[in-house]
């Protein structure tokens, strides 16, 4: 199974759990994943693949370009290409491209991830959708069945009423779109580099050591994730989560700019 580094830990979890063998593929510099970056063998022997855009940590967005490659690729190798898009409804600027807009009519060898975690702020409710290749949504349908985690009616029903409603998510776009430029502005302005964070929940900021800055951070009262707790090739990154309200995300900013300046 092969799947980006830094990246989102269940895809080292899954195929641990399986008992496949991993393939972590290092990203560094703009935190692009590109189909190129694994080795021709690694693909002929791989039965899944996952990529993420827009990418968590990083925020990094694959082009239709890099999509289409990848896609290209994995059919060639009969690789299964599982596209985690569960941030594709949080971004600045133009909307992230999708496995599905590239992929044959029929989407043989995709599966597109959503989740109404990050769309809708329905985090609790653990509600997404999966939609692609037939037959492997009939293998995930036979396996959740047996696993007994169908969701309650009431889940069901607000998940119909999020997915059938795109205003909020257009309104909570921008409210993440400011409280991005908020953050922003302040770590850049003292000096640090925000690399990838073109969309999603996150900005991903290089720093010297992000075992430290995360303890200094936290003694001050704020919670950040050191980069390297996401996998090889996250060390010297913090991950910022832009969840606290607009309001804290001011007063988080005045915080660290306190913390960082004493030091």
């Amino acid at each position: 199974m092969i799947w980006p580094s830094p990246g989102y830990p269940i895809y080292e979890r899954g195929a641990l759990f399986a008992g496949a063998q991993g393939i972590p593929v290092g990203l560094s510099g703009d935190f692009l994943f590109t189909e190129d970056m694994v080795a021709e063998s690694d693909w002929e022997r791989s039965a899944m693949a996952w990529i993420c855009t827009p990418h968590n940590p990083a925020g990094s967005v694959m082009s239709r370009e890099v999509l289409a490659a990848f896609y290209d690729r994995a059919r060639g190798s009969g690789t299964l290409l599982c596209s985690d898009e569960c941030y594709a409804d949080i971004y600045d600027g133009e909307p992230p491209g999708s496995i599905l807009q590239v992929a044959d009519a029929d989407l043989g060898g995709v599966l597109a991830f959503f989740s109404l975690s990050k769309r809708s702020g329905m985090t609790g409710y653990r509600s997404g959708a999966i939609v692609g290749d037939a037959e492997a949504i009939a293998a995930l349908v036979a396996m959740r069945t047996a696993a007994g985690t169908a969701p309650p009616e009431f889940t069901q029903m607000a998940a119909a009423a999020a997915w059938a409603d795109d205003t909020h998510a257009t309104q909570r776009r921008e409210i993440f779109s400011t409280k991005r430029q908020i953050v922003r502005a302040g770590f850049e302005g003292l000096g640090f580099e925000i690399v990838g964070s073109e969309a999603g929940l996150y900005l991903w900021v290089a720093v010297d050591d992000d075992l430290e800055l995360t303890g200094r951070l936290l003694e001050s009262g704020v919670v950040v994730s050191p980069g390297r707790v996401f996998g090889q090739g996250g060390e010297g990154f913090i991950r910022l989560a832009l969840v606290p309200t607009v309001d804290e995300c001011v007063h988080a900013v005045e915080v660290v700019q306190e913390c960082l300046r004493e030091n």
